[in-house]
């Protein structure tokens, strides 16, 4: 025996509301619904699962590849991502973007085809930065990077002459937990805590 899903009035499948049962033309059952452009659709009952708007979604989308030419690719992708952070609060990173004031400028806000314009499509394995971390996302302050040049320009780091906790370690030979240690327990000031040698800092404890 087939297991038929119970849908009920008032439930909404992609863009549709189920406004009624009804029996369609061809004698099958189906469901009145209405889509949220406005307009009113008919739908079979084995074809509600893979029906999500009254048809004006396929034509959107096909409107909107015509227009621009990016849809679906890396950066309209990044452009979607980038309006949630900052835009809508149910978002799991807005507390650290909307919240925080971060906005996107409204060159980019509404029209992908100005960010495509300005910033391009990115190579593989580049997502999109702000060069300032409490900067907006607009042309000026924003560039596509490596995942790396993004771990370092987190606004959680650290500079001191325009390198970071984990760029001086490179050069020093200290650890991220030495030089943390230093500042932050020991109280030394940055300048200090990257100039001073490991061995120093042991002698001096003796």
């Amino acid at each position: 025996m087939v297991n038929r899903i119970r849908r009920k009035a008032g439930e909404k499948h992609g863009k549709l509301i189920l406004v009624e049962t009804i029996t369609l033309q061809n004698g099958k059952r189906g469901w009145l619904c209405k889509c949220e452009c406005g307009n009113m659709t008919s739908v079979r009952h084995d074809s509600m699962k893979c029906t999500h708007s009254c048809g004006c979604l396929r034509i959107g989308l096909g409107k909107e590849k015509k227009r621009h030419g990016g849809y679906g690719t890396k950066a309209y992708n990044v452009w979607q991502k980038m309006r949630a952070r900052c835009y809508n609060k149910n978002h799991p990173q807005w507390k650290n973007y909307g919240a925080r004031g971060i906005y996107v400028c409204i060159d980019w806000k509404n029209d992908f085809s100005t960010f495509l314009r300005d910033m391009g499509q990115p190579e593989a394995g580049m997502s999109i930065d702000r060069i300032n971390n409490d900067g907006p996302y607009s042309k000026e302050n924003c560039r596509w990077t490596t995942s790396k040049v993004q771990a370092n320009n987190r606004r959680s780091n650290v500079f001191y002459k325009g390198l970071t906790f984990a760029q001086w370690g490179k050069i020093t030979g200290l650890s991220n937990s030495v030089l943390y240690y230093r500042i932050n327990k020991m109280g030394m000031s940055v300048e200090d805590a990257v100039s001073t040698p490991l061995m120093r800092q042991r002698t001096s404890k003796a």
